[in-house]
Protein backbone atom coordinates (compact mmCIF):
# COMPACT_ATOMS: atom_id res chain seq x y z
CA UNK A 1 0.00 0.00 0.00
CA UNK A 2 1.57 3.10 -0.95
CA UNK A 3 1.00 6.23 1.24
CA UNK A 4 1.25 9.81 -0.19
CA UNK A 5 3.00 12.78 1.01
CA UNK A 6 0.27 15.38 1.81
CA UNK A 7 2.75 17.96 3.12
CA UNK A 8 3.52 20.42 -0.15
CA UNK A 9 6.15 23.44 0.63
CA UNK A 10 7.13 26.01 -1.46
CA UNK A 11 11.19 26.31 -1.68
CA UNK A 12 12.46 28.92 0.77
CA UNK A 13 15.33 29.66 -1.89
CA UNK A 14 13.49 30.58 -4.31
CA UNK A 15 10.80 33.17 -2.58
CA UNK A 16 14.36 34.85 -1.04
CA UNK A 17 15.32 34.82 -5.46
CA UNK A 18 11.88 35.83 -6.46
CA UNK A 19 12.25 39.17 -3.42
CA UNK A 20 15.88 39.91 -5.01
CA UNK A 21 14.29 40.12 -8.64
CA UNK A 22 11.70 42.63 -7.46
CA UNK A 23 14.77 44.48 -5.78
CA UNK A 24 16.15 44.56 -9.36
CA UNK A 25 13.56 45.31 -11.11
CA UNK A 26 12.58 48.29 -9.16
CA UNK A 27 16.21 49.59 -9.54
CA UNK A 28 16.92 49.46 -5.78
CA UNK A 29 19.85 47.07 -6.36
CA UNK A 30 22.65 49.80 -4.98
CA UNK A 31 20.68 50.91 -2.26
CA UNK A 32 20.10 47.51 -0.93
CA UNK A 33 23.69 46.65 -1.33
CA UNK A 34 24.78 49.97 0.73
CA UNK A 35 22.06 50.74 3.22
CA UNK A 36 22.65 48.31 5.85
CA UNK A 37 18.72 49.14 7.15
CA UNK A 38 17.06 48.96 3.59
CA UNK A 39 18.35 45.68 2.95
CA UNK A 40 17.60 44.33 6.35
CA UNK A 41 13.66 45.49 5.66
CA UNK A 42 13.26 44.05 2.38
CA UNK A 43 14.88 40.50 3.77
CA UNK A 44 12.41 40.60 6.73
CA UNK A 45 9.73 40.12 3.88
CA UNK A 46 10.46 36.34 3.48
CA UNK A 47 11.21 35.67 6.57
CA UNK A 48 7.36 35.99 7.38
CA UNK A 49 7.60 32.59 6.41
CA UNK A 50 9.14 31.69 9.64
CA UNK A 51 6.17 32.49 11.87
CA UNK A 52 3.21 30.47 11.78
CA UNK A 53 1.02 31.16 9.67
CA UNK A 54 -1.29 32.34 11.76
CA UNK A 55 0.76 35.16 12.85
CA UNK A 56 2.17 36.29 9.27
CA UNK A 57 -0.24 38.46 7.84
CA UNK A 58 -0.90 40.46 11.12
CA UNK A 59 2.85 40.74 11.57
CA UNK A 60 3.51 41.96 7.90
CA UNK A 61 0.80 44.60 8.91
CA UNK A 62 3.18 45.77 11.67
CA UNK A 63 6.61 45.71 9.16
CA UNK A 64 4.46 47.46 6.00
CA UNK A 65 3.70 50.29 8.81
CA UNK A 66 7.25 50.82 9.45
CA UNK A 67 8.79 49.88 6.07
CA UNK A 68 10.68 52.50 4.12
CA UNK A 69 9.50 54.18 1.12
CA UNK A 70 11.44 53.83 -0.91
CA UNK A 71 10.88 50.30 -0.98
CA UNK A 72 7.73 50.12 -1.39
CA UNK A 73 7.26 48.59 -5.35
CA UNK A 74 8.91 45.58 -3.43
CA UNK A 75 6.36 45.15 -0.37
CA UNK A 76 3.85 45.55 -3.19
CA UNK A 77 5.00 43.04 -4.81
CA UNK A 78 5.08 40.79 -2.11
CA UNK A 79 1.82 41.53 -0.75
CA UNK A 80 0.30 41.01 -4.24
CA UNK A 81 2.14 37.74 -4.84
CA UNK A 82 2.22 35.78 -1.30
CA UNK A 83 -0.28 38.11 1.24
CA UNK A 84 -3.13 39.34 -1.04
CA UNK A 85 -4.10 42.57 -1.58
CA UNK A 86 -6.65 44.92 0.81
CA UNK A 87 -8.43 47.79 -1.07
CA UNK A 88 -10.29 49.07 1.61
CA UNK A 89 -10.12 48.33 5.52
CA UNK A 90 -13.83 46.88 5.50
CA UNK A 91 -13.00 44.33 2.97
CA UNK A 92 -10.91 40.72 3.21
CA UNK A 93 -7.90 40.43 1.39
CA UNK A 94 -8.03 39.11 -1.87
CA UNK A 95 -6.50 35.30 -2.69
CA UNK A 96 -2.85 35.83 -3.59
CA UNK A 97 -1.19 34.03 -6.32
CA UNK A 98 0.45 31.48 -3.94
CA UNK A 99 -1.43 30.27 -0.84
CA UNK A 100 0.43 31.35 2.81
CA UNK A 101 0.60 28.09 3.84
CA UNK A 102 2.56 27.10 0.92
CA UNK A 103 5.82 29.19 1.18
CA UNK A 104 5.49 28.36 4.94
CA UNK A 105 8.76 27.15 6.90
CA UNK A 106 8.10 27.32 10.55
CA UNK A 107 7.36 23.62 10.73
CA UNK A 108 10.07 22.37 8.83
CA UNK A 109 12.52 25.18 10.49
CA UNK A 110 11.43 23.42 13.95
CA UNK A 111 11.46 19.98 13.09
CA UNK A 112 15.00 20.05 11.06
CA UNK A 113 13.51 19.53 7.32
CA UNK A 114 14.52 21.10 4.20
CA UNK A 115 13.23 24.39 3.41
CA UNK A 116 14.45 24.42 -0.01
CA UNK A 117 13.89 22.15 -2.94
CA UNK A 118 17.70 22.03 -3.19
CA UNK A 119 17.80 17.90 -2.55
CA UNK A 120 15.09 17.51 -5.22
CA UNK A 121 16.85 19.65 -7.70
CA UNK A 122 20.31 17.59 -6.84
CA UNK A 123 18.66 14.31 -7.31
CA UNK A 124 17.48 15.30 -10.84
CA UNK A 125 21.07 16.12 -11.78
CA UNK A 126 23.03 14.00 -10.52
CA UNK A 127 20.01 11.77 -12.87
CA UNK A 128 20.57 13.35 -15.69
CA UNK A 129 24.58 13.25 -15.41
CA UNK A 130 24.12 9.25 -15.22
CA UNK A 131 22.21 9.05 -18.23
CA UNK A 132 24.30 11.98 -20.23
CA UNK A 133 21.41 12.11 -22.88
CA UNK A 134 18.12 13.99 -22.67
CA UNK A 135 15.52 11.30 -24.18
CA UNK A 136 17.39 7.88 -22.98
CA UNK A 137 15.54 4.61 -24.19
CA UNK A 138 13.49 2.69 -21.29
CA UNK A 139 16.24 0.01 -20.82
CA UNK A 140 18.48 2.34 -19.91
CA UNK A 141 16.72 3.97 -17.80
CA UNK A 142 15.68 1.49 -15.95
CA UNK A 143 18.95 0.36 -15.21
CA UNK A 144 20.02 3.69 -13.75
CA UNK A 145 17.18 3.78 -12.02
CA UNK A 146 18.32 0.43 -10.88
CA UNK A 147 21.59 2.17 -9.77
CA UNK A 148 20.31 4.79 -8.07
CA UNK A 149 18.01 2.35 -6.04
CA UNK A 150 21.19 0.68 -4.90
CA UNK A 151 22.49 3.93 -3.71
CA UNK A 152 19.57 4.81 -2.07
CA UNK A 153 19.30 1.35 -0.07
CA UNK A 154 22.85 2.06 0.95
CA UNK A 155 22.36 5.45 2.07
CA UNK A 156 19.16 4.20 4.20
CA UNK A 157 21.50 1.26 5.96
CA UNK A 158 23.78 3.88 6.94
CA UNK A 159 21.39 6.19 8.83
CA UNK A 160 19.51 2.61 9.97
CA UNK A 161 22.93 2.07 11.71
CA UNK A 162 23.62 5.39 12.68
CA UNK A 163 25.60 7.10 10.76
CA UNK A 164 24.53 10.84 10.01
CA UNK A 165 25.24 12.78 6.95
CA UNK A 166 28.13 15.66 7.27
CA UNK A 167 26.53 18.96 8.11
CA UNK A 168 28.49 22.04 7.94
CA UNK A 169 29.29 23.71 11.15
CA UNK A 170 28.18 27.13 9.18
CA UNK A 171 24.81 25.46 8.47
CA UNK A 172 24.68 23.65 12.18
CA UNK A 173 24.86 27.05 13.65
CA UNK A 174 22.74 28.85 11.46
CA UNK A 175 20.25 26.46 12.21
CA UNK A 176 20.30 26.49 15.75
CA UNK A 177 20.12 30.50 15.54
CA UNK A 178 16.92 30.10 13.83
CA UNK A 179 15.77 27.46 16.52
CA UNK A 180 16.73 29.99 19.06
CA UNK A 181 14.94 32.95 17.70
CA UNK A 182 11.43 31.05 16.97
CA UNK A 183 11.50 29.42 20.35
CA UNK A 184 12.13 32.56 22.32
CA UNK A 185 8.50 33.54 23.92
CA UNK A 186 9.32 37.18 25.09
CA UNK A 187 10.31 38.45 22.00
CA UNK A 188 7.48 40.00 19.33
CA UNK A 189 6.72 38.75 15.80
CA UNK A 190 8.25 41.63 14.33
CA UNK A 191 11.37 41.27 16.31
CA UNK A 192 11.90 37.56 15.20
CA UNK A 193 11.71 38.49 11.70
CA UNK A 194 13.76 41.42 11.80
CA UNK A 195 16.23 38.95 13.56
CA UNK A 196 16.25 36.12 11.23
CA UNK A 197 16.61 39.25 8.20
CA UNK A 198 20.04 39.67 9.61
CA UNK A 199 20.79 35.15 9.50
CA UNK A 200 19.69 35.16 6.02
CA UNK A 201 20.45 36.03 2.76
CA UNK A 202 18.49 37.08 -0.71
CA UNK A 203 21.08 35.22 -3.15
CA UNK A 204 21.86 32.27 -1.27
CA UNK A 205 19.12 31.11 1.17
Amino acid sequence: KISWCKNISGCFFHLCQNVFRCVQRSGLTQLYGDDPDFSQQIRALPALSFLPAADVIPTFEELKHQFPGQGQPVIDYFEHTYIGMKDRLSRPRKTPKFALELRNTNKNTLNGHHRTNNVVEGWNNRLSSMLNCSHPNLWKFIKYLKIEQSYIDEIIAQAEAGERQPIKKSQFRREKRLINILNKRTTTNLDKILTIAHNITLKSA
